[in-house]
C-alpha cells in the first residue's frame, strides 16, 4: 500500500484489501465489488453524462478565496469574514454530496466530487473551530492521531468516509492513474499544501485546476527550494508521497521540471537528489485587516 503522511495516522488501523477492480474503472451495473465494501469506490459508469452541482462551493470560493495575495505561492481563505449564511450553504452542500450515488457517474465527475468534498469539508471544519492557527489544533478521533484526519466527513453509498479515507483509500487508490496527480487538487487548510483552487473542480476543469496548482506550488518555496546547491522539497514530494511521483529522487525531479519556470529550472541544473524536506502547518488564512476581494497579481 502506498505511503501515508504521518500526520494522518500514527497507529494505523488494519486496512482491508481492495477488490480486484483496476484503476481503469468499471460499469456500475457489472462491476463485482466482492466482500470488501470499499470496492464501491472503484465503480463508475464511463457512459454517464450526468453532472454534479458544485455551484454552492464555487460561490463560496468566489467570495472568500484569495489567489496568492502575499506573493508566496499560497492561496488564502478569508475564514474570519465568512458569514453564518455562507457557512450554512457549505454545510448543506456537503450533505448534498453525501446523498450522491457517486458510483453511477464517470471518473472525471467522480474525481471532482471527491476533491471538492475534501476541500469543502476541511474549510467547514476550520470555520467550526475558529479561531485556530493550524488545522493540527483540531483533534479528531483515533488513538495517537495528530489532527482531524479520521473525522467523519460524509456518508456516501451508506459508508462513512473520513479525510483519511478520501485521500488515501479513494483518490490515491482508485484514481492513481489520473494526471496531474490528485495531490494538487487537495488542500488541508495549510500554507504547506498545494494551493487550493480558486474555482470548484468539475469534470471539465479539474485537470486545468490541478495543472495551475502544480505550477504555482513548484515555483514557490512551498514546493521546493535550492540552498547552496542542495534541493529541499515539500514533504509531499519526498517523505510522504514520493511513490506517487515515481518513487525516486530522479523521478520527482523529472516531474517538477514539467511545471517549473525558467528561474527554478536554472536552479535545478546539476541537482540529482533531494537533500531534505519540510512542511508549513500554519493555517492558510488571510491576515487580519486584509480587504475582502483583494487579490494580488500573479
Amino acid at each position: 500500500m502506498k505511503g501515508m503522511r504521518y500526520r494522518h495516522v500514527l497507529l494505523a488501523p488494519i486496512v482491508l484489501l481492495f477488490v480486484a477492480c483496476n484503476g481503469e474503472g468499471q460499469n456500475a451495473e457489472t462491476a463485482d465489488i466482492g466482500e470488501d465494501p470499499r470496492g464501491i469506490w472503484y465503480v463508475n459508469d464511463p457512459a454517464s453524462t450526468e453532472t454534479i452541482d458544485h455551484s454552492a462551493w464555487d460561490n463560496f470560493l468566489q467570495k472568500y478565496h484569495h489567489e496568492n495575495p502575499y506573493g508566496d505561492g499560497v492561496n488564502r481563505i478569508a475564514y474570519d469574514r465568512v458569514t453564518d449564511e455562507d457557512q450554512a450553504a457549505v454545510r448543506q452542500y456537503i450533505k448534498a454530496l453525501g446523498r450522491t450515488t457517486i458510483a453511477t457517474y464517470n471518473r472525471d465527475e467522480q474525481i471532482a466530487f471527491w476533491m471538492n468534498l475534501y476541500n469543502a469539508a476541511i474549510v467547514n471544519m476550520v470555520l467550526e473551530h475558529m479561531p485556530v492557527n493550524s488545522v493540527l489544533q483540531i483533534r479528531g478521533p483515533g488513538v495517537n492521531v495528530v489532527g482531524p484526519w479520521l473525522t467523519h466527513v460524509a456518508t456516501v453509498h451508506g459508508k462513512r468516509v473520513s479525510f483519511n479515507d478520501i485521500e488515501h483509500y479513494i483518490l490515491r487508490a482508485a484514481f492513481d492513474d489520473m494526471d496531474p496527480p490528485v495531490h494538487y487538487g487537495l488542500n488541508c487548510a495549510s500554507i504547506g499544501c498545494p494551493p487550493i483552487a480558486p474555482r470548484a473542480h468539475t469534470a471539465a476543469n479539474w485537470r486545468e485546476n490541478l495543472a495551475k496548482s502544480a505550477r504555482q506550488f513548484v515555483n514557490s518555496e512551498q514546493g521546493l527550494r535550492v540552498e547552496d546547491g542542495e534541493l529541499y522539497t515539500s514533504k509531499v514530494y519526498h517523505s510522504w508521497f514520493k511513490e506517487d511521483f515515481g518513487g525516486t529522487d530522479e523521478a520527482v525531479l523529472a516531474h517538477v521540471k514539467n511545471y517549473c519556470n525558467g528561474t527554478v529550472a536554472a536552479s535545478l541544473e546539476g541537482v540529482t537528489e533531494i537533500a531534505g524536506d519540510y512542511y508549513d502547518w500554519r493555517l492558510n488564512k488571510m491576515e487580519e485587516g486584509s480587504v475582502v476581494g483583494e487579490v494580488a497579481d500573479e
